[in-house]
């Protein structure tokens, strides 16, 4: 194939390798080393992309963020440590992720606390790979960038990337309930018979419903009825 893999790691580096770098191996084995970290690091976010130009976000825990051009992170062979993604310092904390984001996405962010906010990827900057980038969220004190994901904005007929109106609820298209039953039940359905049946059956006999009527005052079992129960 063609596609090429960017793994990033906590300590703010990553390492860019092409896709055979890496061998079909089998569902039980443990697979190759893609990238070696430094003591307490971890891998954070994966890119998997194919244009030069494509877009690289990144950011840290304490709510640094930035794009950069994926053609900055130079080719190296799997298991390095990679080169600079993102400036750590402890002012901006560790980096929590690292994604692939196009201008037409938005950002999910949420925080340690619970908190989330919703932005446009297009207001993000877009800077060097050995830059700290600029804050994105503003976070209270103790609290840290838990996840980020991009969600895909859907863009309406139009094209200027607004998003498509939501359906409206189903209680929309129905008719008030409040008038009569079977003309709302006529509006409805758009049908007068069940309508006339429902209405009729609120009035007559039980034995004329169910189409037993003989002329007589007898129940259902021949017995005369108690005008009494």
């Amino acid at each position: 194939g063609d596609t090429e893999v960017v793994l990033g790691s906590s300590g703010g580096r990553a390492i860019r390798f092409h896709e055979g770098d890496v061998r079909s191996m089998g569902r039980k084995s443990r697979g190759v080393r893609g990238m070696k970290l430094g003591a307490d690091e971890a891998v954070v976010g994966m890119v998997v992309a194919r244009n030069e130009q494509a877009h690289v976000l990144t950011v840290s825990a304490n709510g640094y963020g930035k794009r950069t051009v994926l053609g900055e992170f130079r080719y190296q062979t799997r298991g390095g440590l990679g080169v600079l993604a993102m400036k750590t310092t402890p002012k901006t904390g560790p980096l929590v992720a690292l994604m692939s984001v196009s201008d037409a996405d938005e950002l999910m962010i949420a925080t340690e606390a619970g908190l989330m906010i919703r932005m446009p990827v297009a207001g993000i900057a877009t800077y060097s790979r050995n830059t700290q980038g600029v804050r994105v969220i503003a976070l209270r004190d103790g609290d840290a960038i838990a996840d980020v994901a991009a969600v895909a904005v859907e863009v309406d007929s139009a094209g200027d990337g607004s998003t498509a109106p939501l359906p409206s609820p189903l209680s929309d298209a129905l008719p008030d309930m409040d008038d009569d039953l079977t003309d709302d039940l006529d509006d409805t359905l758009g049908d007068d018979t069940l309508a006339d049946d429902l209405g009729a059956g609120l009035d007559v006999d039980a034995d004329d419903d169910l189409g037993l009527d003989d002329g007589t005052d007898d129940g259902l079992d021949g017995e005369p009825l108690d005008d009494d129960e």
